[in-house]
């Protein structure tokens, strides 16, 4: 939520200091800007919204989980793509570079703990094999 609130308040402070910024949004002006600023907008209020409220719209976890993975995934994507383009702290080469290794082996983890494994050991479920109750060793009172 407090993530939300920050990334929320980055176009509205930046805006509400300066107007002008408000052309980002204008499809007339840059039209793959506009809609990719749409997308991260509706994406970000998505996460959260049925991050909280999950139960409401009768998502199960499994959905909930995949749509979360690829809203947030989207969402750093285009974060990423936003510092670069900016440039105002990436504004050497070695610096781009390092942010795009970081996210490629945070991305292709991502990949790897939610798709790639599971599809490889789907045909390998866990099995129950014992089931041993074991002694509480909290003290009593």
């Amino acid at each position: 939520i407090v993530a939300f609130v920050f990334i929320l308040a980055h176009p509205v402070i930046l805006i509400l200091g300066n107007p002008e910024f408000s052309v980002y949004l204008d499809p007339r002006m840059n039209l793959p800007r506009a809609i990719t600023l749409s997308i991260a907008s509706i994406a970000l209020v998505a996460i959260i919204t049925t991050s909280l409220w999950r139960k409401i719209f009768k998502l199960n976890y499994e959905i909930w989980r995949l749509l979360h993975g690829l809203l947030a995934l989207s969402l750093v994507f285009i974060g990423v793509v936003h510092s670069i383009e900016m440039g105002q702290y990436l504004d050497t080469p070695w610096k781009k570079i390092l942010l795009a290794l970081v996210m490629g082996v945070t991305i292709y983890l991502v990949i790897h703990t939610r798709i790639e494994r599971p599809w490889r050991t789907r045909k390998k479920p866990y099995k129950i094999v014992e089931v041993k109750e074991e002694r509480n060793n909290l003290p009593d009172h």
